[in-house]
């Protein structure tokens, strides 16, 4: 490789501002411009032009411009310009570098670029015999002159002397005797701080003066007299001036200067007026181009460009990183290698973190080299230390997210609706608007990824906090501006969720999201929507426990099933169930949910690293209820509440079946791979699986409970497999195709995959071992032999014991249909015929014979009725499915 082409950054020196090396600077290309343009300026200064008068002044405004963000390098590339010249050109006087922000509040710039050169001059006359050179002598002579001259104008300028109503200036005999002359003498301060700068070059034996101002920017109040300064004074030849900064922050500058000429007065009488107010803003931007563009050319900046853009301009650029033994590595391949480390596999995702990191200041991009190479260091906060600022300027509480993985994916879950970016940039990649925003992304990916490596409840905890939601707000929305503080209560919202759900609470998460559940179905009642399940929530007819009807049709609903089998099973079963509790009636709805399952597997996971598993399998296992919220009646408060336990049938005595789930889970949890999960990962996952589960449930009506949740968690698996395929694998061989109730795509994937790729894939290998997970599928399957397979027999697992797949293949879903037509007036009718029919106990039966009996009972009794045998099977079906008891 070309050396010259070859820029080395060290990073253990490169964070402080310094000057470089030819073959260390970033900004070679800037660098040979500007000197360059200083070499021309020399030259020029050689032979500066005489004036010819008062007012044919040779003035010139040539500042050298050196712009970029706050950390692109300027200091350290003018330092460079600067040593540079010192050491390679005899005709030019190097000063030191001015930053105006470092001059004390009573010092003015002007006052400290005379004293610089003072001292320059005074130096070299004390080295010097003056009296043996009578040339010398006179010129120092000349030059005090001017230095008299310049004292008598100074105390004019801006900010070092009084003003015309100082006492002073009351007194006839003082404006006649010094007044007047000072007044000439400010006039002719700009002639007279050129005849100092000549004769200061001349006794110095030197052609020019590089005089070079740092952040000037920054300070208004410190800024805007340099540039001032600039336009009336520093017009010489013989003083190259160098600026640096921000142009959004000159400009800002100048505008703001411009306002307070204006007067506030004029300001205030002009803003009556929104036309004349928008004129005058117009001619303040007139004003403040014309400034910027006399002061600082536009031919003479240079924009100090980013390490993306140097890289895309100059492909054949090689920018390399050395460490702190000296150990050089190409930029751009570092990050890759970096980025691993988080998780980041897939060049794509890869991508994005790469362009945000090279277009970031420099100063971020050496601080992150420093935090992940070095080795010493491993604690979490060194994650977050680069992007410390924008952490804090997005509220960002650094204690709490390192203190706790829960609290972790609640701040996380607080900035997403805080900025609403909840549906874009939920899987906190780096592609906002917002500099600091995609700053305080990146860190929070970074730290999430590294919290999974040890704590891997947060998988599953972003699964359904963070995947879920996001999947959600397309039906209910962002909270309306208009109708903050009102309508969180009456109109469904994501807003509205949170504050019901306690979901940016640190609770037992199962809990939140039976919450979220309950408030989905209440936004489903209020929708009508009623035909059309939200995906992975399965309605079911109601409890067994609470029911009047007959035993044959109690025997198929999901409390009966559970209570008649053994408390393990028993407890699988109830583990995804839930109670919606209307607000304003005794009943509820009964849902099986696949995100109560994984907000349950996270907590399982928790009570196995708290030593609490036994005792946990009891509570998570116990049925509760959830307040729905009242949309209809809600005053503009949510109905909030806390859950009950609803207990039916008896607590089991023998318990002694939940050591077998007790053990399984301790080993699970023993063999995760300790890897970063990153959240973009978990949230494809989420959102695959999301629509999955969504056609899963709107494609079928007559599936029993058992196969509905088989198929849901193998379009989980599915999900989990193919977004890890393709984070690791960079061609998979694949079908990216969701599964229905087939479980043929996922076989065929896992079928496709070889040993070498399940080296890669130690992530979705995990899930796919989960006891949990694998008690929902069915057990004489083609599918679990093959997973068993895939693992390579990571465990034993005895899956006929731990499926519950039979037991909830005789309970059928509760699938919302359209209300018949008259059907309030027809069941009305129904329920007055003679026995059997007084009290209605009809076991729904599709059995032709039957149905055509209460038929002829009902025609026979409202003859005017004309009720075929289609009509009489819908308004019997529908009634049974409101489990009106």
């Amino acid at each position: 490789m070309n050396e010259n082409n070859t820029i080395r950054l060290r990073i253990n020196y490169s964070t402080d501002a310094s000057a470089f090396t030819e073959g260390e600077l970033i900004h070679k290309i800037e660098f040979d411009r500007v000197r360059k343009w200083i070499e021309n300026d020399i030259e020029s200064a050689k032979n500066p032009p005489v004036s010819t008068g008062r007012i044919d002044r040779n003035r010139r405004h040539d500042t050298i411009t050196i712009l970029g963000t706050r950390g692109s390098g300027k200091t350290s590339f003018i330092l460079s310009i600067l040593t540079w010249f010192d050491k390679n050109n005899t005709d030019v006087e190097v000063l030191e570098i001015i930053d105006p922000t470092l001059i004390e509040e009573k010092g003015h710039i002007f006052l400290d670029v005379l004293s610089v050169i003072k001292n320059r001059v005074e130096n070299v006359i004390d080295q010097r015999e003056i009296g043996h050179s009578t040339k010398i002598q006179s010129v120092y002579e000349e030059w005090r002159d001017s230095m008299e001259k310049l004292a008598h104008g100074l105390p004019h300028v801006d900010g070092i002397g009084g003003t015309l109503t100082d006492t002073t200036w009351q007194d006839p005999e003082y404006i006649m005797q010094r007044g007047l002359r000072s007044v000439t003498a400010a006039r002719d301060l700009e002639k007279n701080f050129t005849e100092f700068i000549r004769l200061a070059l001349t006794i110095l034996d030197k052609k020019a003066f590089i005089i070079a101002f740092d952040d000037i920017d920054i300070d208004f109040k410190k800024g805007w007299p340099v540039l001032e300064l600039l336009r009336k004074y520093f017009v010489s030849k013989q003083i190259i001036t160098i600026l640096s900064g921000d142009m959004r922050l000159y400009s800002l500058a100048v505008r703001k200067s411009q306002w307070n000429n204006f007067g506030e007065v004029l300001v205030r009488e002009e803003g009556r007026n929104t036309a004349r107010l928008d004129h005058l803003r117009e001619l303040i931007t007139e004003t403040e181009s014309q400034y910027l563009q006399k002061v600082m050319k536009p031919i003479r900046r240079t924009h100090l460009t980013n390490l993306h853009e140097k890289i895309r301009v100059r492909p054949e650029i090689n920018i390399e990183i050395v460490d702190e033994y000296g150990r050089g590595s190409e930029i751009k391949s570092l990050y890759d290698e970096i980025l691993k480390g988080y998780g980041i596999y897939n060049s794509y995702q890869a991508e994005m973190f790469k362009v945000f990191l090279l277009t970031s200041p420099l100063r971020l991009q050496i601080r992150f080299f420093e935090s992940n190479l070095d080795r010493k260091n491993k604690e979490i906060l060194n994650i977050l230390d680069p992007f410390i600022s924008d952490l804090y300027e997005m509220r960002i509480d650094i204690e709490r997210i390192t203190g706790s993985s829960q609290q972790l994916n609640i701040t996380l879950l607080e900035l997403l609706l805080r900025e609403k970016i909840l549906s874009e940039t939920n899987q906190l990649q780096p592609t906002t608007s917002k500099l600091a925003l995609n700053s305080t992304l990146t860190a929070l990916s970074f730290l999430f990824s590294k919290t999974t490596e040890h704590d891997p409840a947060l998988i599953f905890d972003y699964f359904v906090r963070i995947g879920y939601l996001r999947n959600l707000l397309s039906s209910i929305g962002y909270q309306r501006e208009e109708g903050i503080g009102e309508d969180i209560g009456t109109v469904p919202s994501i807003e509205g969720l949170c504050k019901h759900s306690g979901i940016l609470q640190d609770r037992v998460i199962k809990d939140n999201i039976g919450m979220v559940t309950s408030y989905m179905t209440a936004v489903r009642a209020l929708q009508g929507n009623k035909d059309r399940p939200w995906a992975g929530m399965i309605p079911l007819r109601g409890l067994a426990g609470l029911s009047r009807k007959g035993l044959s049709q109690r025997e198929n609903r999901i409390d009966y099933v559970a209570e008649h089998t053994n408390p393990l099973k028993k407890a699988l079963i109830y583990l995804p169930l839930t109670i919606s509790q209307h607000s304003l009636q005794q009943g509820g709805t009964v849902i099986y949910s696949f995100h109560v399952l994984l907000a349950t597997i996270a907590e399982f996971i928790r009570k196995v690293q708290h030593n609490d598993i036994f005792r946990g399998i009891s509570e998570l296992s116990q049925l509760r209820s959830y307040p729905m919220p009242d949309f209809r009646q809600s005053d503009g408060q949510s109905n909030e509440g806390d859950e009950s336990i609803i207990e039916i049938g008896e607590e089991a005595s023998n318990t002694s079946e939940y050591g077998i789930l007790e053990e399984h889970l301790h080993n699970w949890i023993e063999v995760f791979p300790q890897i970063p999960i990153p959240p973009h990962l978990l949230g494809k996952i989420s959102t695959r699986f999301f629509f999955a589960a969504d056609v899963i449930q709107n494609g079928q009506r007559n599936e029993k409970l058992g196969p509905v949740m088989h198929a849901l968690t193998a379009a989980f698996l599915n999900a989990v497999l193919i977004e890890d395929v393709r984070e690791h694998i960079p061609r998979p061989d694949i079908n990216l195709n969701n599964t229905r109730m087939s479980d043929d795509i996922l076989i065929q994937n896992l079928r496709k995959l070889d040993h070498i790729s399940m080296e890669h894939l130690r992530f979705s290998k995990w899930i796919f071992s989960c006891p949990i997970l694998l008690s929902y599928l069915n057990p004489d399957s083609q599918l679990i032999n093959l997973i068993n397979e895939y693992n390579n027999n990571y465990y034993s697992f005895k899956y006929s014991h731990f499926s519950v797949y039979n037991e909830l293949s005789t309970i059928s879903p509760k699938y919302h249909l359209k209300k018949p037509r008259n059907y309030d007036t027809i069941i009305s009718q129904l329920q007055s015929l003679e026995s059997p029919f007084t009290n209605f106990e009809l076991e729904f039966s599709e059995d032709e014979s039957y149905l055509r009996h209460v038929l002829r009972e009902f025609q026979y009794k409202y003859p005017t009725e004309k009720m075929t045998y289609e009509k009489m099977s819908k308004v019997l079906e529908y009634y049974f499915s409101q489990d009106i008891d």
